[in-house]
């Protein structure tokens, strides 16, 4: 789950039983899936009490998980099918890499605190996520005739094209994104939480607060010693030649 990560965490990877899935290097996740909060529940353009209250603990949470953590949302709408009325239906599928299958899972104690009730996702849910990126055909257990264009993916008659952000704006939580939702299409948002060795970045910090620090003294040094000498300069007496 490193560069590219929703295209190496889904390429040959496998549902080995249900919310468990295994990777091409030999490392496995536990997965979720859950629907996104209800309308009306958090205020419109998310901007209120109840709004800032949510983020507020979703931001705790957020900094309680573990170090060395790797997980990954993925917010996925899909066209209604067989459907009268057009319209769209959104998923939320969560990934967490873990050494073991029976492992605890951080990330489902974070979606349960919220309240977003994660379950482990089955075989039809996860052809389901596969359709949004090798076609419908996954829903039929059928493999994909693909076409790798030079800014997109031609799968039969539908066109797939990824969209990366490799340096992140200035976000905040209302109104991020929001294009997106707006945009009237097929889409699967992929989001990485990868959290660092907190200790070793704390030895990193004090290391440069204590080079800082010396070199600061050496620099007020070096400037009293300047100082020192341009007033030894300035008061020694004039010495000129006897008559």
């Amino acid at each position: 789950m490193k560069k590219y990560s929703l295209t190496k965490t889904l390429l040959g990877s496998a549902l080995i039983q249900d919310g468990v899935v295994a990777h091409p290097d030999g490392s496995i996740s536990k997965g979720f899936e859950m629907e996104p909060l209800a309308s009306g529940i958090l205020e419109e353009s998310f901007d209120g009490p109840i709004s800032e209250s949510f983020y507020a603990k979703l931001s705790d949470l957020l900094t309680k998980l573990p170090n060395l953590f790797e997980g990954q949302l993925l917010l996925c709408r899909r066209a209604l099918r067989d459907s009268e009325v057009p319209g769209f239906v959104t998923r939320l599928y969560a990934f967490e890499k873990v050494h073991k299958a029976d492992s605890y899972s951080h990330l489902n104690a974070l979606l349960s605190e919220l309240k977003l009730d994660p379950n482990p996702f089955n075989e039809k849910s996860w052809r389901e996520l596969l359709s949004g990126v090798f076609g419908e055909n996954v829903l039929n257990q059928k493999l994909p005739d693909m076409t790798w264009a030079k800014d997109h993916v031609q799968v039969g008659g539908t066109v797939l094209r990824a969209l990366s952000l490799t340096e992140l704006p200035q976000v905040t939580w209302k109104g991020c994104l929001q294009p997106i939702f707006e945009n009237p299409c097929d889409f699967t948002l992929s989001i990485k939480i990868s959290i660092p060795d907190r200790n070793k970045i704390k030895r990193q910090l004090e290391t440069k607060r204590r080079v800082s620090h010396a070199l600061s003294i050496s620099s007020s040094l070096e400037v009293r010693n300047i100082e020192s000498n341009s007033l030894l300069s300035g008061s020694r007496p004039y010495q000129g030649k006897e008559s």
